[in-house]
């Protein structure tokens, strides 16, 4: 385990109490739980989609999650209430 390993070290003398706390974060991980960090991570690369062209457009709305204006686009959507 984690802990057994830094015990030892600390009682060899190859570690001081206080460095453990600068450690990163991933060395205080079991390996199985550092392996599936480093698989996750180098799993490829994620589906991208690319930006989507919607029916209407307006060249002056604001956009609701940036504020910015300019491109914003949407469409409307077919519901059961329409």
């Amino acid at each position: 385990s984690v802990v057994a390993g830094l015990l030892s070290k600390l009682r060899a003398g190859e570690l001081e109490a206080a460095k453990i706390a600068l450690l990163p974060a991933e060395d205080l991980l079991p390996a199985a739980k550092r392996a599936r960090l480093h698989e996750l991570r180098t799993e490829g690369q994620q589906e991208v989609h690319p930006p989507q062209e919607y029916q209407f457009q307006d060249e002056e709305m604001p956009c609701a999650e940036c504020g910015k204006a300019g491109k914003v686009s949407w469409e409307y959507m077919v519901s059961v209430r329409e």
